[in-house]
C-alpha cells in the first residue's frame, strides 16, 4: 500500500512538472521582467509616456535586438530615438542578473505583448554581455 502511494506521488508530480513547461514558454522571463524592468516600463511594455521607452512594439528593439543584454546588464545613458519620440534618461544596469536571467528577460520581451522579434541564443547573449 505505501509502495503504490508514493508511485501514484511520483506520478503526479511528474504529471504537475511537465504540465508546468507547457503553462508559459517565458514564464521565468515574465518573472524577471516584472521584478526589474515593469516599474519602468510598464507590465505591458508600454513604457511611461515620455520619461521611459516601451520596448512593446519598438523599433529602437527591433533595430538594436542584439544590444539588449549588454543594455540590461550595464545600462545605457545619452539621448535614444524609440518610435520617433526621443528617450533622454540614463538606464541604470542590473550587474547582479546571471547571463541566464537576463536571456530569460531577454527572450521574454522579444515575444511579449506584440512583439516577434524570435529567440535569441544563449551564445549570442553571451557575446552580448562580453562587449562594451
Amino acid at each position: 500500500m505505501i509502495l503504490r502511494t508514493r508511485l501514484i506521488i511520483i506520478s503526479l508530480c511528474w504529471i504537475w512538472m511537465l504540465s508546468s513547461c507547457n503553462e508559459g514558454r517565458f514564464k521565468q522571463g515574465k518573472i524577471l521582467y516584472d521584478f526589474h524592468c515593469a516599474g519602468c516600463h510598464m507590465e505591458d511594455g508600454t513604457g511611461l509616456a515620455g520619461i521611459y521607452p516601451p520596448v512593446n512594439g519598438s523599433d529602437f528593439l527591433m533595430n538594436y535586438k542584439e544590444k539588449l543584454p549588454n543594455i540590461i546588464r550595464f545600462g545605457i545613458e545619452g539621448p535614444i530615438l524609440v518610435n520617433g519620440q526621443e528617450y533622454d534618461i540614463a538606464m541604470s544596469g542590473i550587474p547582479e542578473l546571471s547571463a541566464v536571467e537576463i536571456s530569460n528577460i531577454s527572450n521574454y520581451i522579444f515575444n511579449a505583448w506584440t512583439n516577434d522579434l524570435g529567440i535569441m541564443s544563449f551564445a549570442e547573449v553571451m557575446e552580448s554581455l562580453e562587449e562594451e
